[in-house]
């Protein structure tokens, strides 16, 4: 039967989430409030396919967690701290040609928490937590004359595994 057909039945919302990042100002949460949209965790599970005779028999392989991207609205400077997060995972400018090389360490972003909220707020319903995040890919965004719309960036994250709770 249908949720329609249920009067005190109430579905999920797409904007009923907060995204969290653990290890914050003065070690405390720190809630991206500036978060336009994130996409949920998903993954992919490999096939193996064995032959006994005539038959084939198919087993589940490896998992692999796809990555994920985040959109957030330029608020307070947030294209100024991501260019600092990169210099602290490692990378410098370079300020001559082969002047500089790209090292390899992990950023300050260690996991993420996607908490999903029902009708009447509260707890939430649904507890993502995305382990050993890293930044892959940010795109600052575009510039037009044309409209008056926000600034928004682009974060590409891959992680480990997923937690859900």
């Amino acid at each position: 039967m249908a949720f329609w057909t249920q009067p005190d039945a109430e579905p999920t919302r797409q904007y009923r989430f907060t995204i969290e990042v653990p290890g914050g100002p003065k070690g405390l949460k720190d809630v991206w409030w500036w978060a336009r949209s994130i996409e949920k965790p998903s993954f992919e599970i490999n096939n193996t396919a064995y032959q006994l005779g005539n038959h084939k028999f198919n087993f589940p392989g490896v998992l692999t967690w796809n990555p994920t991207s985040i959109n957030i609205v330029d608020v307070e400077s947030k294209a100024n701290q991501l260019m600092s997060n990169l210099e602290k995972m490692g990378y410098e400018v370079p300020m001559s040609p082969g002047g500089a090389i790209s090292k390899s360490a992990k950023g300050t972003v260690n996991n993420i928490i996607i908490n999903q909220f029902g009708a009447n707020g509260g707890t939430p319903i649904e507890k993502w937590t995305l382990m050993n995040v890293n930044i892959t890919a940010v795109k600052f965004g575009s510039l037009t004359y044309k409209s008056d719309d926000l600034i928004e960036i682009e974060l590409t994250i891959v992680y480990d595994y997923a937690t859900y709770t």
